[in-house]
C-alpha cells in the first residue's frame, strides 16, 4: 500500500504470483498496481499508453524494476471500493440493535474484502452451532 505522502496517485501494488502462484503458468512474476481511486479518479480516463507508462514508472521508484513486463492488461474499475458515508457504522450497529433476529454481513459490515465477508459469514455460523 502506498500512502497519499507518498504518491497521490499510486495506491498499491501487490504481487499476484505469490498470492496465488497456481495461476503463474508460464510466467515467474505477476504484479498488479491499483492506481486512481478516490486520490485521482480521473486517472480512470487516461489512454492505455498513460497508465502503462505510470506503472513502469512505479515499478522502477519502488521496486528498482527497469525491465518493461512482457505482458500487460489494463482494467478500469473505478467503483472497486466503495466508500461509506459518515456515520455508516453508527446506521448498522442501530440496524443489528433494532434487528435482533436478522444477522447482517457482507462487505461494509465486517470488513471491505471477500475474505473479510467469508471470515464473518463463517464467525456467525459456527457461533449458531454451538
Amino acid at each position: 500500500l502506498c500512502p497519499r505522502s507518498e504518491d497521490a496517485i499510486l495506491l498499491g501494488m501487490v504481487f499476484d504470483s505469490s498470492l496465488f502462484p497456481e495461476q503463474n503458468g508460464t510466467y515467474q512474476t505477476r504484479l498488479s498496481i491499483m492506481m486512481g481511486g478516490t486520490r485521482c479518479p480521473e486517472l480512470a480516463g487516461f489512454s492505455d499508453e498513460v497508465l502503462l507508462a505510470y506503472a513502469k514508472e512505479f515499478m522502477q521508484k519502488y521496486l528498482r524494476v527497469t525491465l518493461a513486463p512482457d505482458y500487460h492488461i489494463i482494467c478500469r474499475a473505478p467503483d472497486a471500493i466503495c466508500r461509506y458515508p459518515v456515520g455508516h457504522y453508527r446506521t448498522v450497529s442501530v440496524l443489528q440493535e433494532e434487528k435482533r433476529r436478522i444477522t447482517l454481513l457482507g462487505s461494509g459490515l465486517h470488513g471491505v474484502s471477500v475474505g473479510d465477508s467469508v471470515t464473518s459469514a463463517y464467525n456467525i455460523a459456527k457461533g449458531f452451532t454451538k
